[in-house]
């Protein structure tokens, strides 16, 4: 239930007396009651002056940029071109202006970039479970020769 007054210097409130009128002085110590949602709305209210802001600054949008000599060779269906001028530019391997037009050509189309194939050699797992295979079938059929003899 919400007190309905209270007192601002030592925190009494009408509940604690309820035939006290909720104006007038505090029986207590004396200061001026406050009516609890006065007090809210006077607090509400300071609380939104102290956080009033400036408004926000509005963005402007930004400018379209100018597609660069490769993109535009990339737009013009052309990445041979594309390719010879990102090498000439960054000094890149062959494979490299390969795959650096081909990432471009896929964001402008607005798809990921295909994901470059691992280059290392797979047989790495591979090698490994089939020689453990291999020893198994071997020490199978050497117990089976020795069992046997």
């Amino acid at each position: 239930m919400t007190p309905s007054a209270l007192c601002p210097a030592c925190e009494w409130t009408s509940e604690d007396a309820p035939a006290t009128a909720s104006s007038g002085p505090c029986p207590r110590c004396g200061a001026a009651l406050l009516d609890p949602r006065l007090e809210r709305l006077r607090l509400l209210s300071v609380i939104k002056a102290h956080h009033r802001l400036p408004p926000a600054p509005r963005r402007e949008a930004t400018p379209a940029r100018e597609p660069s000599e490769i993109e535009r060779l990339i737009l013009a269906d052309r990445p041979i071109e594309a390719m010879k001028r990102h090498r000439q530019l960054t000094g890149a391997s062959l494979k490299q202006a390969k795959d650096h037009v081909e990432a471009v050509a896929a964001k402008l189309r607005g798809e990921h970039a295909p994901i470059a194939p691992d280059t290392r050699e797979e047989s790495a797992h591979g090698n490994v479970l089939v020689w453990l295979f291999a020893a198994f079938v071997l020490s199978a059929i050497a117990a089976m020769w020795l069992w046997n003899r």
